[in-house]
């Protein structure tokens, strides 16, 4: 709320009284005290134009089930608070756990399966290398003549039904090895359903929306929850096709909020490279900063600089809006507070340009200790 609002039913009798002979001040009334006042001079007031935009999070998350089940916990209601990892619903996950019980008792046995080729093939490997040491020894004895024919066909034999039965053995655990990766992703899979059952915030920031209560039954893809951040906001905008090539990234911008009281100050961070071919016009999007009080889906004004003129501006907490009417106290001769009628400007950096009403060197009071009325005595602070 700005200064002196509280004044307007003084305002609006001074504006009666000024449609009579002027008011007197009374001298038996003790002088206001004026906390602050400023002479008004010439100076650069900022050119600017100003275009509508909408506070948005910087990041939104809708959340969703992955799986099939009934919703069985809602933890949170929107407006409410998260950080990331917190649990924000919990869905039915019976079957799942059954099925993820299954999976581990799968592996199991596959593991046991594997371990049983593994001993087997180390076996007919140790097997296989014996028949082989022997066929070459019982080789070597061929060649001199110091086995019979038949002694050697038999460790010929043997050498090959051992190396058969190594190949079978080591194709045998390949097969093994292949069906316990099978059943550990079967794991990992069931302990990764069972984890979708628990909805989690992805974000720190706050539930914006909430289309679930417990009963209800979730399905992929169903939105359930959305959840925004409150660390980045932003400011989205359009801007027309005339305005857009002034604007460029880092260019710092004021954002005021529907009631033209500035909010927040803060600069471009993306200009879209093409405009909307239906509205022709750029989207801009400007960061804030961290301790800004705007929320996501406000609307507001922005205003971007696009140079300066010479008139004459006054604080913004000196101006009086009371609607279609503007008005501003000033300090008239003999110390008198008098109450001007003006036409406000461009508002920037906390203050307002002033087109008409005022004029340079008229004294325009900014904040006083008690309520002023047309015709007060005033003093000013640290006068005695």
């Amino acid at each position: 709320m700005k200064p002196y609002r509280t004044l307007t039913a003084f305002a609006l009798a001074s504006f009666a009284a000024a449609c009579s002979p002027a008011v007197h001040e009374n001298n038996d009334v003790p002088a206001i005290v004026v906390n602050a006042i400023e002479t008004v001079r010439p100076s650069a007031v900022e050119q600017t134009f100003s275009a509508f935009g909408t506070v948005r999070a910087g990041t939104v998350s809708t959340l969703a089930s992955k799986v099939v089940g009934d919703v069985t916990e809602v933890r949170v209601h929107e407006g409410g608070r998260v950080r990331r990892g917190d649990v924000l619903a919990v869905i039915d996950a019976r079957d799942i756990v059954a099925q993820q019980s299954r999976a581990v008792a799968a592996a199991r046995e596959s593991d046991s399966a594997a371990g049983a080729a593994r001993a087997a093939r180390d076996a007919a490997a140790a097997n296989a290398q014996l028949a082989s040491v022997t066929y070459e020894r019982y080789k070597t004895l061929r060649d001199r003549s110091s086995v019979s024919a038949q002694e050697f066909d038999e460790v010929e034999a043997r050498n090959r039904t051992a190396s058969a039965e190594r190949e079978r053995t080591a194709k045998a655990l390949e097969q093994a090895e292949a069906g316990r990766q099978v059943a550990a992703a079967d794991v990992a899979g069931a302990s990764a359903a069972l984890s979708w059952s628990r909805i989690t915030s992805p974000i720190d920031g706050v539930v914006t929306a909430r289309w679930i209560d417990p009963g209800a039954q979730a399905a992929p893809g169903v939105p359930l929850l959305a959840v925004e951040s409150t660390n980045n906001i932003r400011v989205e905008a359009s801007v027309d096709e005339d305005h857009a090539p002034s604007i460029r990234r880092g260019q710092p911008v004021t954002i005021a909020t529907r009631s033209g009281d500035e909010a927040a100050t803060g600069h471009v961070d993306h200009v879209a490279p093409s405009p909307d071919v239906a509205t022709r016009s750029y989207l801009v999007k400007i960061a804030l900063p961290a301790d800004t009080t705007l929320k996501s889906g406000m609307s507001v004004t922005v205003r971007f600089p696009i140079g300066q003129r010479n008139g004459i501006s006054i604080p913004h907490a000196a101006l009086i809006d009371g609607g279609e009417l503007h008005e501003v106290w000033v300090a008239d001769t003999g110390d008198v507070a008098r109450l001007r009628y003006v036409t406000p400007g461009v508002i920037f950096g906390g203050r307002v340009e002033i087109l008409t009403g005022i004029s340079p060197g008229d004294r325009v009071i900014i904040s006083a200790s008690k309520p002023l009325f047309d015709g007060a005595r005033i003093t000013f602070r640290g006068r005695s």
